[in-house]
């Protein structure tokens, strides 16, 4: 019955016509989960692209879940027939083609071959059109651009959690854009450049929103949908670096930036300016979330957890269920799982002591193997028992960790370190203990009620808190200490924490009146 109809051309379809049919490729396929956080599958979106360009989405609602929900794969090509055509409503639709397909129980879908439609089916914006969006724009777009620099890294709250936030900037040659990362894709990109951190990363960014972020245009991935990959081998990244190569020096002009040398964060920011330095004692005592540097070396490798995990393409965890894999951060079944490292450490500087969690593309870079090259040399792959390869790439190094705390790992008794970069250059480590003295200010604790505070025994800095103080609660710091402008290569920079987008106001501290203190030297 399907084989009785004429195939037809994705963008001529249009209700009420329900008979039709159409041979497209799965360009992009992601699940969508209900928003009350309790992983109850809402639907399965799905891009679909023909040979002539036309590009439509398609929704397996929950109740065609069961029947459609295996059939799909990305990357492969099939033949379908009969579904409900709808509306495309909505800000931040996946497609431009006005309506989008249902499924239903009439649908035929059938696998095919189709060598004309390409792989990722992209519709690529430029940065002047990004940029010329003003923030606004009803579809998602396509973009590839060479990252320049990582020009924000931080930790904020969102919706009551600490989620990680990255601010990248991409240039192709009609300018700059910047894009705005969380959670998964800040992760996706700080892991591949602690492993490529000197090759440049064309970055393919497929299906972002353009918002409107500090005053500017810039792009925001979507969770689920959004894919990224760095230096594809696909022929609009070739073509892309094509154009590079013949255009190189007036691009590199245009863009302001040298293609090769400020790519990523250098190693003397990353470890010296960016972030706090620690002694091992003031990690383990201090009491905020981010990154931090320290000095230690590594004293023995624990082995109370296996050092390798099979993962899911989101690095997260698979369990094994009847011969099944199953992610609990993607809630669904995966077909594909790769093997990973994770590596615990038990590091020390001589005075205190602390367990590190080193993750997979930190681990591969030191040991230089691969997680899968490391198994085959284990003759049983269910011991813990680090190898003697393990133990000898890495027990005994003394090396700069940048190290990630967690504080709600520490309250459930977890990992709170984890390992996001290592150095092991020694006059980067001489600049390091030039002056150990220069430290974050660990903050006091709060009392147990704020009738037994005496502000008077205490300086609240002002500037910290912000006029007025409607978003913090009351912070009691030790005078800051301020860096001179001729240590570490002149950065003017100090060590002040911004503090005002870590804390909620509490009722009890909003009619609190502070005095203000000037910062000295201890």
């Amino acid at each position: 019955m399907a084989n009785s109809f004429s195939l037809g051309i994705v963008n001529a379809l249009c209700p009420p016509s329900q008979i039709w049919s159409v041979i497209v490729r799965v360009v992009r396929l992601w699940t969508v989960y209900t928003c009350n956080g309790n992983g109850v599958l809402k639907s399965v979106e799905i891009i679909l692209m023909d040979q002539y360009g036309g590009k439509i989405q398609c929704s397996l609602r929950r109740e065609m879940y069961v029947k459609w929900g295996q059939t799909f794969m990305e990357g492969n090509v099939y033949k379908i027939t009969f579904g409900r055509l709808v509306p495309n409503l909505g800000p931040f639709r996946a497609t431009e083609h006005p309506f989008k397909i249902l499924l239903n129980h009439d649908s035929i879908v059938v696998p095919c071959e189709n060598t004309l439609i390409p792989m990722w089916g992209l519709s690529l914006k430029n940065s002047e059109q990004v940029n010329m969006a003003c923030g606004r724009s009803d579809c998602l777009v396509d973009f590839i651009g060479l990252l320049t620099c990582i020009v924000e890294e931080r930790t904020c709250v969102k919706k009551g959690k600490m989620s990680k936030m990255m601010i990248i900037e991409l240039a192709d040659d009609k300018g700059r854009v910047q894009c705005v990362l969380f959670e998964e894709h800040a992760k996706f990109v700080t892991d591949y450049l602690s492993i490529h951190s000197t090759e440049e990363a064309i970055l393919v960014f497929q299906l972002a929103k353009i918002k409107k972020f500090r005053g500017k245009s810039v792009l925001q991935g979507v969770v689920g949908a959004t894919r990224l990959s760095f230096n594809a081998q696909i022929p609009e990244v070739l073509s892309f670096w094509n154009e590079i190569m013949v255009t190189d020096t007036q691009f590199a002009d245009e863009a302001g930036f040298n293609m090769i040398e400020n790519s990523v964060v250098s190693v003397y920011d990353d470890f010296i300016k960016n972030h706090p330095r620690k002694t091992v004692k003031s990690l383990n005592e201090t009491i905020e979330d981010g990154d931090f540097v320290v000095r230690a070396k590594i004293v023995t490798l624990l082995e109370d957890d296996s050092w390798w995990y099979l993962a899911c393409k989101c690095s997260r965890a698979v369990m094994n269920e009847n011969g099944h894999y199953y992610c609990s951060g993607c809630f669904r079944l995966v077909n594909y799982v790769a093997l990973r490292f994770r590596i615990k450490l038990q590091v020390s500087d001589g005075v205190d002591s602390a367990d590190f969690v080193m993750p997979d593309s930190i681990a591969e870079n030191l040991l230089k193997k691969t997680c899968s090259q490391m198994l085959n040399e284990v003759e049983d792959p269910n011991c813990t028992r680090a190898t003697t390869v393990m133990q000898e790439g890495l027990v005994g190094r003394d090396l700069l960790f940048k190290v990630e705390k967690n504080l709600v790992n520490v309250y459930n008794f977890e990992d709170p370190y984890t390992v996001k970069r290592v150095c092991d250059d020694f006059d980067l480590m001489e600049v390091f203990m030039a002056n150990s003295s220069v430290e974050t200010p660990i903050m006091a604790k709060f009392p147990s009620s704020f009738s037994e505070l005496n502000l008077d025994d205490y300086e609240i800095d002002m500037k910290l808190l912000g006029s007025p103080p409607d978003l913090v609660v009351p912070v009691i710091v030790k005078p800051a200490i301020e860096r001179s402008t001729t240590e570490y290569g002149g950065c003017s920079k100090s060590f002040k924490r911004k503090l005002e987008d870590e804390f909620v106001v509490e009722e009890e501290f909003q009619n609190v009146k502070f005095k203000e203190c000037k910062y000295g030297t201890d």
